[in-house]
């Protein structure tokens, strides 16, 4: 008599059935997987904006008063005799970065070529983790105002920064600048200044992803309408690197996300990252106020909010939104 062994083994259609199995199980899991690093960036992000907005506290604390979103000294002598010195610079002793802050010569500024050095440097605070390129982003330093200091600074770049102090805000070019907290001047405000009271006024907002240009998630060629440099569709603009010209304008762009508009209402929240808060979180944009805190805006958020959160004496308290 023969003895019939059985052998185990997997058919085909049994192969089939499991690979398909696994397939859906990783499709199951890779959006869980996204979500959950996107949930540890958005935390890294806040946390990034407590800190700065701590060490403007503790700046506070020191001199009686905020840094100006950015100082310009000599502004009457031409590029090699004035400087413009953002805002961060001074917080740098306040974020553990005393070495780098004492090689920044301030009275040079930040796009000078002898503050090249400090200003290349990457800070990790400076950069939100789900903006891409990272911390290795260098935005180019030049001046759109004097062809001659563009020309003279050619090369020269700078670390970058996904945030910035709120300088001023308007709807469009038609209306008066509404006071944020940092604005351009010889010396800061003082937590004082602030009468609509510091937890109804946004602080550091996100303006990410310099020196390249979005619009509405999607990287765009430089074709924007009042841009004056186009360089392989990189921003070359000055006040991307973290020690340059902060507290941007903040406007209101048109329906499409790519230009600035005189219609007030059309986009202002992750429209482009030229004119707008912007950053690569879905939904809205982390934000920190003047009290410390920090909170998560809905890019759902309506207009009258959010220029009553920028300004700083509108009079208008809000409660919730």
């Amino acid at each position: 008599m023969r003895r019939h062994v059985k052998r185990s083994a997997f058919t085909l259609i049994e192969l089939l059935v499991v690979i398909a199995i696994i397939a859906i199980l990783i499709g199951l899991l890779l959006p869980a997987v996204q979500k959950v690093r996107e949930a540890a960036s958005r935390m890294k992000c806040q946390n990034n904006l407590k800190q700065i907005t701590l060490a403007a506290h503790n700046y506070h604390d020191q001199y009686e008063r905020l840094p100006p979103g950015h100082e310009i000294k000599n502004p009457g002598l031409g590029y090699n005799n004035r400087a413009i010195n953002g805002f961060l610079t001074k917080l740098l002793p306040n974020l553990e970065q005393v070495n780098l802050e004492r090689g920044y010569d301030y009275n040079y500024g930040f796009d000078h070529p002898n503050n090249q050095p400090p200003v290349r440097t990457a800070v990790a605070m400076f950069v939100c983790p789900s903006a891409p390129g990272g911390a290795d982003r260098k935005p180019l330093l030049l001046n759109y105002n004097d062809p001659a200091a563009t020309a003279m600074n050619a090369g020269l770049t700078g670390g970058a920064t996904d945030y910035t102090g709120v300088r001023a805000y308007r709807p469009n070019y038609s209306v008066p600048n509404r006071n944020g907290v940092f604005p351009q001047a010889a010396t800061g405000r003082k937590l004082l200044d602030i009468t609509d009271g510091t937890s109804n006024t946004i602080m550091m907002i996100e303006k990410a992803g310099w020196p390249d240009f979005y619009v509405k998630g999607k990287q765009t060629p430089m074709n924007v309408s009042g841009w004056p440099y186009n360089s392989g569709g990189k921003q070359v603009f000055w006040f991307g690197p973290w020690a340059g010209y902060m507290g941007e304008f903040l406007l209101t762009t048109g329906a499409d996300g790519t230009i600035e508009s005189e219609t007030a209402g059309a986009c202002w929240i992750n429209c482009n990252n030229k004119t707008t808060p912007y950053s690569f979180h879905s939904g809205g944009i982390c934000v920190s106020f003047a009290d410390g805190s920090v909170r998560f805006l809905r890019d759902s958020l309506p207009e009258p909010t959010f220029s009553n959160l920028i300004q700083i004496d509108d009079g208008n308290v809000l409660g919730d939104y």
